[in-house]
């Protein structure tokens, strides 16, 4: 289904009525469907983060960003994004994360562990 914030530029209201203002099947929106299945297609068994910056990398400084996010969208509802198998459950790497306590991006006088310290030591006992 489609958010509110790609659909509602092609509501319409008439009277009392809201009319949806469907996308024309021109050659253009035609190519452009074509090559977000042919994109979203070679992305197949790949990370969800590659096909998001694939799909960024696609709409570049197109106008028409709001028509190709809500036809991705339908791409992407229709699929099923796996999980990647991990050597670790997530849930034990949050919970020894948070054991070691209040971590921030950079060192102070009060926190000396930055948040990258923290990942990088608990690569050892995960």
């Amino acid at each position: 289904m489609l958010t509110a914030d790609l659909i509602r530029p092609r509501i319409k209201a008439r009277g009392s009525l809201l009319v949806i203002d469907w996308l024309p099947a021109s050659p253009k929106m035609l190519a452009t469907a074509d090559a977000l299945i042919a994109l979203f297609a070679a992305q197949i068994g790949q990370p969800r983060a590659v096909w998001d910056r694939a799909f960024d990398a696609y709409v570049g400084t197109r106008v028409d960003y709001i028509v190709v996010r809500g036809l991705a969208k339908v791409l992407e509802d229709a699929a099923t994004f796996t999980p990647l198998p991990l050597d670790v459950d997530p849930a034990d790497v949050r919970r020894y994360l948070f054991s070691g306590g209040l971590v921030f991006d950079r060192a102070d006088l009060f926190h000396p562990q930055t948040r990258a310290d923290a990942l990088h030591e608990a690569r050892g006992p995960l």
